[in-house]
């Protein structure tokens, strides 16, 4: 009786481990799993003091200033659906970044990083219908492999002439268009600059297939509607 005792009470108690264990498994099975928390958007650093020019405090260059720093975080990350990016860049724009990002990955190209919106100075700023024309020089090369700061000033040739479209959208300029200016004289420009802090990190999205597609405004809204 003894020995029965014992075997059957351990039948059982191996009986109730098992299904302690089948419930746990089927809890874990259960519970969702959470998407990686997404990356803050970084802190603006001007080392030698943010820019004083004269156009600094037009709405239309304030505008264009938030436009950079979201195009420059988008392509680090490959991330064009960024929401500071969809607030001060128009879809076309970030279609086009998207396109440029995607044919780089599939061309077997690693990612470049920015240390920080792409260095502009800007020299003039015109209406433009119900928009502004913001035109100045900007640096040509300013983003590269390690995302590392440039340890050299800038030579005079390595600015070129840009003009940035910005249209109103619900209250707030966006940037719409960018166009290169062949004939704008850069020499004398010499733009303050910024970098990114944290400073970047290498994107993860290494296959052009994983780079999403922008999507539109109305498409932005209705995912942000709670259903």
């Amino acid at each position: 009786m003894i020995a029965q005792f014992t075997v059957a009470g351990t039948a059982r108690r191996m009986a109730l481990a098992v299904s302690g264990l089948a419930i746990v498994l089927m809890i874990a099975g259960c519970t969702p799993q959470t998407e990686p928390a997404p990356q803050p958007f970084p802190e603006v650093i001007w080392p030698d003091g943010e820019p004083t020019g004269p156009l600094e405090g037009d709405a239309a260059v304030v505008a264009t200033r938030a436009g950079l720093a979201a195009m420059a975080v988008a392509s680090n990350r490959n991330d064009f659906r960024l929401p500071e990016l969809v607030a001060s860049v128009e879809y076309d724009v970030r279609s086009t970044l998207w396109r440029t990002a995607v044919a780089s990955l599939d061309d077997g190209e690693t990612t470049l990083l920015a240390p920080g919106p792409v260095p502009f100075e800007p020299s003039e700023v015109v209406p433009d219908g119900d928009g502004w024309r913001v035109r100045g020089c900007v640096l040509d090369e300013w983003r590269t492999a390690s995302g590392s700061r440039p340890t050299e000033d800038p030579a005079a040739t390595d600015w070129s002439g840009i003009e940035y479209r910005l249209a109103p959208t619900d209250g707030a300029l966006r940037i719409s268009a960018i166009i290169v200016v062949p004939g704008l004289d850069c020499t004398a420009a010499r733009p303050a600059i910024a970098f990114f802090d944290p400073a970047p990190v290498p994107s993860g999205v290494t296959d052009a297939d994983a780079v999403e597609r922008p999507l539109t405004d109305s498409q932005t809204t209705q995912r942000a509607t709670p259903k």
